[in-house]
């Protein structure tokens, strides 16, 4: 089985009667962008009602959603529905209430109505989960309860025979939780004597029960006693079986069963969908089974299976293996499922509802054998149908990967359930409502399908080890983002392990393992493999993991069966890796310093901080200079502190990074200062810049670093450490020759030496009698959309400005407010916004006031940026909505161009017979999500249209309210750094500052264009 870039201001919508935030479990009060709800009762039909606002910073196309419930009860099943449409997962008890998953792309940014039937809890609070691990794991991320965190004890005669074969006969009842079944076991004695088989059972307080035992039809019964407390049917054989020997016995039993699960009550009975339609669906992991059929229930026991599943019509079960064959009886139905391969008791299930289905072929590794890779999806969510590319597509890759599908006779399934996890049934995964849509490839489907390879095929002996199946599992979803995506979201995947946190302070075999503890076994499981693959290169980590599963194939393993195969292609010990990283706790924390003791040498010591002894891990080291250039270094460090001489040659390295691509999991000891932000770059007159910045973080600085670029690829050293101190936030700098452009950046220095990441990019052009462009960066907020440190789209803009021979400076949206710079000093003024959606930052009632006065004596400007008008226009004050009415010219129809990213130039406007795209994900210079569709107002002109025959820019010129100089504007409703190729940006640019009457020079030959 399987963040939000916070806001430092968590948003809450705090309504009337609610208690404080801090009476909230801390997972609630802890999100950025929850969203807090009275709910008011619904007099004429029961229930509770609330409407809320998500804001539009919570990204919502990219994030999943819960809500909480407080202080509902899970007995009380309540029903919820979101804008009109019943939410289908099962709520789960959590802290102080129920949690229950929301339906991807449910919630709008704005108005939402939640309804909740069946229970009167008088608030609740919708947050974003965060990662994968919550996405993928939801019940287990979020569940308080102590239920199934240790084994129920096992019989010892249990250990005296091994099962070969199950025939398990159900009756669904789709509106009742009562079972009626028979199970017939076919097993063989390991030694002499044995004259007992012992099931494992849940009594559930006598509300189950054993109706008959005997040894198959037309025996006589046979003697058994049952022990409630322990949950065991003891069953005495007709004679003792000799060792080798095959004996049968059948269990009639019928019940209610338990609703106490690990992942929530194992056998459910529960509705979907706008018709209320019945749905039975199982979930026994890890000691479930027993709650709804006797057996042998351990993982180290597996045994093949069939299924004789009688339900009314029109259900349809599924379960595991092959479909043998469907006899009609009238009303009911019994289908007939064979799972041919060796099968754990926790992997056994049945699922019925109704359900629509389509299927894709699989071919084989040998191009010969086909079977079947299906989809089995509730009604209303038909469209999840789609997905089975994706389904395939994962398939595929892991057979290459690792070795054929393993259940290649059979087939491969998802089929829906109501729960909020899925699990990995072997044959027929467990999928929650719409997490197939729309590709099938997201990340909880990777986890399952992988699930057939690790945990599947072989499965941990005990739960102690289940590491081995969802370590593995959780690592696999990294891999396939590799092999989908590439190497940086692979990387960005395994970070994001670290960054939620990982649970180090016991091993993760462990007798407490079955408590399924996601950072331990899960995270900290996948970060062991992803060490090891380092650890091992990249040909080894791959083939032991095929000779593992060769070798233990359809049974099972502990941890060491997978060390023995890993040290096997090693042809070393491992020992030392696995005692520290799976036996052992905790983590190294790593501080470095470099200097270079002389020619062609540079030293680097090395020192961990932690207590205990030193982990012993090779370190990758790479060296950095400014002009781009890379030597990669690899260390073994096994002392503390360890100090390694490495051989350069001429190579002048600017930045020295310890393992720069995070294959350990590892804290670092001294931290690095926050990224600071520039803030103006401008030409001051004769030969000198002005330059100011901001620093960030809590990390004090000891100095700064000034660079330049003529191309963002190369870059020299302008002023170092010592000439810009710890208190410096502006400096004088020479500037380029007249008619030149330079691009800089800074990045801070801490007191050890470790440098911070390096700022965002600004430029300047110095004039020589030409006319002069402001760019003004008022992407503010790029840091907290989790799209990296820094950007260069400032930079970007100058470099359109300059390609055209025009003089430019380079500002902040701050340095703007701080006037640092006059608007007036400007022939025009380029803003670029990115996509902000903040209220009050795309533009403050500062700049508003700023850019009233510069457009009145005439001023030029020219704006790019989604969610502009949503912000202003649609959720803004007065003063907004007339700022942008009279002064952008624009009012808000909508916020999304109907999913199309290209634009056309309108007849009669200054685009005229022009095409452009702006990023839709595939040019990797970010998906522009909320692209804004306006109106032409106040004597615009509409310029550029969506596909879909929205209005995608507008054009003015004339005289703005209260001016007395005619001016000029350009209004992009998306952001000018996501168009592509480069060419085509600079060329709309172009036109705008032509518009401008700037008489642009013919824009630069190609090969002079900037990489990027």
């Amino acid at each position: 089985m399987n963040c939000f870039c916070a806001r430092v201001l968590c948003i809450l919508v705090l309504l009337a009667g609610l208690v404080p935030a801090a009476a909230e479990p801390a997972w609630v009060g802890e999100r950025p962008h929850a969203v807090m709800i009275k709910l008011t009762p619904i007099a004429e039909t029961g229930g509770v009602h609330g409407r809320f606002d998500v804001p539009r910073s919570a990204e919502l196309k990219d994030t999943l959603h819960a809500v909480w419930l407080a202080g509902t009860e899970p007995d009380q099943a309540p029903g919820l529905f979101l804008n009109g449409r019943r939410v289908d997962y099962s709520p789960a008890p959590v802290e102080g209430g129920v949690l229950a998953q929301l339906p991807p792309g449910g919630l709008k940014p704005r108005d939402n109505l939640l309804v909740v039937s069946g229970a009167e809890p008088d608030r609740a609070v919708i947050f974003p989960l965060r990662g994968g691990f919550e996405e993928v794991h939801f019940e287990q991320a979020f569940r308080k309860d102590a239920w199934e965190k240790a084994a129920p004890p096992a019989h010892p005669n249990q250990a005296l025979y091994d099962v070969q074969h199950y025939i398990l006969e159900l009756d669904l009842d789709m509106h009742s939780r009562f079972v009626d079944g028979r199970l017939t076991m076919e097993a063989m004695a390991l030694e002499e004597g044995v004259s007992q088989f012992v099931l494992d059972l849940d009594f559930n307080n006598g509300q189950m029960g054993v109706d008959a035992v005997d040894a198959g039809p037309g025996t006589e019964p046979l003697s058994y006693t049952v022990n409630t407390a322990n949950g065991w049917i003891i069953i005495n054989l007709p004679e003792p079986l000799e060792e080798g020997e095959a004996g049968t016995v059948r269990v009639a039993y019928s019940g209610i069963p338990d609703t106490r699960g690990r992942w929530g009550s194992p056998y459910r009975v529960e509705t979907h969908g706008p018709a209320n339609t019945p749905v039975v669906f199982t979930f026994s992991q890890p000691y479930g089974a027993r709650k709804w059929w006797p057996c042998k229930d351990t993982p180290a026991d597996k045994a093949t299976m069939e299924l004789h599943i009688r339900a009314p019509k029109p259900y349809h079960p599924m379960s595991n293996g092959e479909l043998v064959e469907i006899v009609d009886e009238g009303a009911t139905r019994v289908f007939h499922w064979r799972e041919n391969y060796p099968i754990a008791t926790y992997l056994v299930a049945v699922t019925c509802s109704e359900y629509v289905s389509d299927s894709v072929v699989y071919t084989s590794l040998d191009g010969e054998t086909e079977m079947d890779v299906s989809h089995y999806v509730y009604p209303q969510n038909e469209d999840e149908l789609q997905g089975l590319s994706g389904t395939l597509d994962i398939l595929e890759f892991f057979a290459d990967l690792f070795g054929e599908y393993p259940f290649l006779s059979e087939k491969y399934v998802n089929v829906t359930h109501n729960a909020g996890a899925g699990m990995e049934h072997q044959t027929v995964s467990s999928m929650p409502p719409r997490n197939l849509f729309p590709d099938g490839k997201h990340r909880r489907n990777v986890h399952e399908v992988a699930h057939h390879w690790f945990g599947n095929l072989v499965t941990c002996e005990t739960f102690e080890h289940i590491w081995l199946n969802e370590g593995w599992a959780t690592y696999m979803e990294a891999l396939y983002y590799e092999y989908d995506i590439g190497t940086e979201a692979y990387h960005e995947y395994v970070a994001n392990w670290i960054d939620l946190g990982i649970t180090d302070t016991i091993p993760i075999v462990n007798p407490d393992a079955d408590a399924f503890i996601i950072a331990l076994v899960y995270r900290k499981g996948a970060l062991v493999l992803h060490m090891l693959r380092r650890v091992m290169g990249e040909e080894a980590f791959f083939e032991a993991a095929r000779q593992y599963l060769q070798a233990h194939a359809y049974g099972t393993a502990v941890t060491g069966d997978l060390i023995y195969h890993y040290e096997q292609v090693h042809g070393e010990p491992l020992d030392w890796f696995f005692d520290q990283w799976v036996y052992g706790t905790g983590k190294p924390t790593y501080e470095w310093t470099w200097d270079t003791p002389g020619p062609g040498t540079l030293s680097v010591t090395i020192t961990q901080t932690q207590s205990g002894p030193p982990f012993v891990m090779p370190i990758d080291i790479r060296l950095v200079t400014l002009g781009g250039g890379v030597q990669e270094h690899t260390v073994f460090n096994d002392e503390n502190p360890q100090t390694f001489e490495l051989v350069v040659g001429d190579f002048e390295p600017f930045d020295v990074q310890l393992d720069p691509d995070n294959w350990i999991y590892k804290g670092v000891g001294a931290a690095a200062p926050g990224e600071p932000r520039l803030d103006l770059v401008r030409h001051a007159g004769s030969d000198e810049l002005e330059v100011r910045w901001r620093g960030t973080g809590s990390v004090e600085y000891s100095g700064f670093q000034l660079i330049r670029s003529r191309n963002l690829e190369e870059w020299e050293l302008v002023a170092d450490a010592g000439a810009l101190g710890a208190g410096a936030r502006e400096a004088t700098v020479p500037a380029p020759a007249s008619g030149e452009a330079w691009y800089y950046q800074l990045r801070g220095v801490g007191a050890t030496g470790l440098p911070s990441a390096l700022s965002n990019s600004f430029g300047v052009r110095t004039p020589a009698g030409e006319q002069r462009v402001l760019v003004v960066d008022g992407y503010e907020r790029w840091w907290r959309q989790n799209r990296g440190l820094y950007n260069h789209f400032a930079a970007w803009h100058g470099e359109g400005v300059n390609q055209y021979g025009m003089a430019f400076d380079t500002v902040s949206s701050h340095g703007v407010r701080q006037g640092y710079v006059t608007l007036e000093d400007y022939d025009a003024v380029v803003w670029v916004l990115g996509e902000e959606s903040t209220q009050d930052e795309t533009f403050s009632s500062v700049e508003q006031n700023l850019v009233r006065g510069f457009l009145r004596q005439g001023g030029q400007l020219f704006v790019s940026g989604a969610e502009i008008a949503w912000d202003l226009d649609w959720r803004g004050s007065s003063e907004d909505r007339e700022f942008y009415a009279d002064f952008l010219k624009a009012s808000y129809v909508a916020d999304d161009s109907g999913g199309e990213h290209e634009v056309f130039g309108l007849q009669g406007s200054i685009f005229e017979g022009e095409e452009f795209w702006f990023d839709d994900g595939s040019a990797g210079i970010y998906f522009v999500r909320y692209p804004d569709v306006i109106n032409p107002e106040a004597g615009g002109v509409a310029a550029l249209e969506y596909e879909t025959a929205g209005v995608a820019a507008v054009q003015f010129e004339g005289l703005f309210p209260g001016g007395t100089v005619p001016g000029r504007l350009v209004n992009l409703g998306f952001p000018l750094e996501t168009m592509h190729p480069a060419e085509d940006r600079n060329r709309l640019l172009g036109i705008a500052l032509g518009f401008f009457e700037m008489e642009p020079e013919e824009l630069l030959p190609g090969d002079m264009l900037l990489v990027h």
